[in-house]
């Protein structure tokens, strides 16, 4: 007879997929999206080409709109961050409604301070577009981005009754909730969308920084005024760096994680199969008279 307290402990517990199994989830579920194509790697491109089609429709509405304000967060904090890394610190960093931020620091490079927005955002979108695609890694990454949005949001968005902090707080607690209760499959559509989102919005501001109509007070003008090196100039060189590292970002958030490729010399004559052993004789023991 079982005891009521042994229902639970003579259950056995679930392995959890492995990565293998996952891939092989995520390109049955593509293969059922887009079934007039045949290679797994042209499905999650047709896939990423779907989320691009998706942002550029909806770029001016509010569907949009908080992703947008994201992608600020990342250019600012990609500021913090180099003043960090040259040996500065965050002041505070301030978020509007209108999609603009200021990031105030002291101390630091301050050339590499304002090189790191454009460029940094840009990167934080390919980064999230590559580590989505290793399967198994969505939920973490997503959980991972969350946190490190609230605790950014607590440590230097000011002030604290403002949009800025509230957006942002409320944002990170949303990708968290995403992270623990969306499936792995819905994680990684998530952390892709804002990757390219991303990526896109770091060009457009290039474009309309550089290219356009200059801001006053934009990056690219206190850069000018500071090396002498007129905005466009600047303009061409961050486009020189941002378009080949988008390609690369694409391609490799576009491969098939967890399996190898072995090669395969055509030409060469297979190798023959191991001679037979002949039976080994058993000696005789030879007793001493």
């Amino acid at each position: 007879m079982r005891l009521p307290w042994q229902k639970t402990a003579d259950r056995v517990p679930a392995t959890p997929p492995t990565r293998m199994e996952t891939a092989r989830a995520r390109a049955r579920f593509l293969a059922r999206i887009f079934p007039f194509i045949r290679t797994t790697r042209m499905r999650e491109v047709a896939a990423l080409g779907v989320v691009l089609l998706f942002i550029g429709f909806f770029w001016s509405t509010w569907v949009v709109y908080p992703l947008r304000l994201l992608v600020v967060f990342f250019h600012e904090i990609s500021h913090g961050l180099a003043a960090i890394a040259t040996g500065g610190e965050i002041v505070e960093i301030q978020i509007t409604p209108d999609q603009g931020g200021l990031c105030t620091t002291t101390g630091g490079n301050r050339i590499v301070i304002l090189m790191a927005g454009y460029l940094g955002s840009l990167f934080w979108g390919g980064a999230l577009l590559v580590l989505s695609s290793w399967p198994r890694l969505e939920k973490n990454l997503a959980a991972l981005l969350g946190i490190l949005v609230v605790v950014v949001a607590c440590m230097y968005i000011r002030p604290v009754q403002g949009y800025g902090f509230a957006f942002m707080f409320l944002t990170g607690v949303v990708i968290t909730l995403c992270a623990i209760h969306l499936p792995p499959l819905m994680n990684g559509l998530l952390l892709k969308v804002v990757g390219l989102t991303s990526c896109c919005y770091a060009l457009l501001d290039i474009r309309r920084d550089t290219l356009e109509n200059p801001p006053l007070h934009s990056d690219a003008q206190q850069l000018a005024v500071l090396t002498g090196v007129p905005v466009w100039a600047w303009g061409l060189i961050w486009f020189a760096v941002a378009v080949p590292a988008l390609y690369v970002f694409l391609r490799m958030a576009t491969r098939r994680p967890g399996v190898r490729r072995h090669r395969i010399n055509r030409g060469a004559s297979p190798a023959p199969p191991p001679a037979d052993r002949a039976p080994e004789v058993p000696q005789e023991k030879v007793q001493p008279e």
